[in-house]
């Protein structure tokens, strides 16, 4: 987390924990292959991963929604919506907390994060931008990690599934789907993403999550639930893919219009004195 110089505390691109366990689930899910050595998974999952085989996703349009409920603090909703090309990879993502917004673009090695209230203290330079890898350390989530195709995508997946069940046929925002319910070792799915991430849940004894998968016809997982308790606090977050396939176009603010990380920092610090 990190404070602008309005003094809001705003995301700067790391993924909280059920976001980052439904994101990486979803992405797994694009892929097919064979079912894990000690789960039997159900024959219309399998047909649906057969089918899976044959998509070619060249882009997404997704949207997340992060419920945090805790028992002290009361509930907190996150929302994400965004649009990303999977190769190469770039896209845009919009968060809104607390009725801020937070967006990032993401163009070749670089991020831009556009600031609440930057500009008005920094000339009209409302974007600050940042290497990939830097805000991927800041986050503790490594992107680069996920899977790069379908059979490694549902290997992975298979290894980590502790349980899966079919509960039925569902509708997700007016399309067909099948819905299932798993329960997922954390640690087996997401270590490759961010051992930080894995240590944060273990520390708090979150060892598994319970999910729930809606699949379309064609294989393609259209929403993800994911729910994690810990010490009475509760952790649900919804991932939905509104859109595959259409032109994702990202670019660069104008190097007028951006400040790099240093000078965003110098910036703080100046204004923190006022």
């Amino acid at each position: 987390m990190t404070t602008t110089g309005t003094g809001r505390r705003v995301r700067t691109g790391s993924v909280t924990a059920g976001a980052a366990l439904a994101g990486s689930l979803a992405v797994l899910c694009l892929g097919a292959g064979s079912a894990g050595a000690t789960v039997v998974l159900p024959p219309e999952l399998q047909a649906l991963e057969q089918k899976a085989a044959t998509l070619k996703i060249t882009s997404e349009r997704f949207s997340l929604t992060e419920t945090v409920l805790a028992s002290l603090e009361g509930e907190e909703t996150v929302s994400i919506a965004g649009r990303s090309l999977l190769s190469p990879p770039e896209g845009e993502v919009s968060e809104t907390i607390k009725g801020k917004h937070v967006v990032v673009r993401i163009v070749g090695h670089w991020a831009y994060l556009a600031y609440p209230g930057l500009a008005r203290i920094d000339g009209n330079r409302p974007w600050v931008r940042t290497s990939v890898t830097a805000l991927e350390k800041e986050g503790g989530v490594n992107p680069a990690a996920a899977p790069t195709s379908p059979a490694a995508g549902y290997q992975l997946l298979n290894s980590a599934t502790e349980s899966i069940k079919e509960i039925g046929p569902a509708v997700v925002a007016g399309q067909p789907t099948v819905e299932f319910s798993a329960r997922v070792n954390i640690a087996g799915l997401i270590s490759s993403f961010g051992p930080e991430l894995v240590h944060a849940l273990e520390a708090k004894d979150i060892t598994t999550a319970g999910y729930t998968l809606y699949i379309a016809a064609d294989g393609l997982p259209v929403k993800v639930e994911d729910s994690i308790e810990a010490s009475g606090d509760q952790i649900v977050t919804t991932f939905m893919v509104l859109e595959t396939n259409e032109p994702v176009t990202v670019r660069a603010p104008s190097r007028r219009r951006y400040i790099s990380l240093a000078e965003f920092e110098r910036v703080e610090r100046r204004h923190a004195k006022k």
